[in-house]
Formats: structure tokens, sequence, C-alpha cells
């Protein structure tokens, strides 16, 4: 799995996770990637080309609010 963790000066540098565990860091031109990619996106590659998984970045997000949340209880 890929997640942008932030996009400068025309890349976008990403975590590369295997399992639960973050492996490394790429980098990833920000021409290669779809034109409204944001931090946070999960990325996943279909036919050589970057695309966002809308829904595995929707559970990423709604994982991360439950722990956010969690700490204020």
């Amino acid at each position: 799995m890929l997640i942008i963790d932030r996009i400068e000066e025309g890349f976008a540098v990403c975590e590369l996770i295997i399992g639960n565990k973050e492996e490394t860091m790429i980098i990833i031109e920000r021409s290669k990637l779809p034109a409204d990619v944001k931090a946070g996106d999960v990325l996943a590659k279909s036919k050589g080309e970057y695309i966002v998984d809308n829904e595995e970045t929707k559970l990423r997000r709604e994982r991360i609010l439950k722990l956010q949340d969690s700490l204020w209880e």
C-alpha cells in the first residue's frame, strides 16, 4: 500500500506500507499521479498508472478519526 505523506515541489512523498509496518519512503513525480490527489490518500497501481483507492482512503481516515476520538475519552 502507498500512502501520500506530503506533496512538495512537484513530487509526492509516499509511505510504502507492507502489512501494518512502514517499510520505506518513495518519491513519485506529481505528474504521474491523478490531479486531485492529496496527503493521506491511498494509492494503487492499475494498468501501469497510479490511482487513488477511494475505499481504502476512506477506511483509513475513519480508523484515524476513531483513534483520535479515543484519546479524548
